[in-house]
């Protein structure tokens, strides 16, 4: 049986430090910011969204499976209307897969996707590895198409 779904409202009106206000997100890795993360988006839209289990599997994994839900992967501002409107979100790690920044590291650099999590009995912002498998008990955010 596919995921219950989960209505989320994305106003873009809001700027990218008002969304994460809203959600009450706190700490927010440095990384997670509007310049690696940029909106697309105009307006206010509604969307279905859905969690999906994708514990070890790949970023091409995670699109095949959400492809063959009719979801489209969810960008960095349906994650944070998602956060607000479910403040449970972040028991669990919950990522958005079509938001993918390229980030310095010590290696030269390395791509990564928002994420929102639990540290220290607080909800963060932080972001995941995207070039190898998710860790356990993370989910994705799809949006139906």
């Amino acid at each position: 049986l596919p995921p219950p779904a989960q209505p989320i409202l994305v106003d873009y009106n809001l700027s990218f430090e008002e969304m994460i206000n809203v959600g009450q997100y706190w700490p927010r890795d440095p990384d997670f910011t509007r310049e690696n993360f940029p909106f697309v988006g105009r307006g206010r839209h509604k969307r279905k969204s859905f969690l999906f289990l994708c514990e070890n599997m790949s970023m091409q994994e995670i699109a095949e499976m959400l492809g063959e839900e009719s979801c489209d992967s969810s960008s960095v501002e349906e994650l944070l209307a998602y956060g607000a409107q479910y403040p449970d979100t972040g028991r669990y790690p919950v990522i958005a897969t079509s938001s993918i920044a390229r980030i310095s590291c010590p290696a030269g650099f390395a791509f990564y996707v928002p994420a929102i999590e639990l540290e220290w009995e607080s909800r963060c912002l932080s972001i995941q590895w995207a070039d190898g498998l998710m860790p356990k008990g993370t989910y994705v955010l799809g949006v139906q198409r």
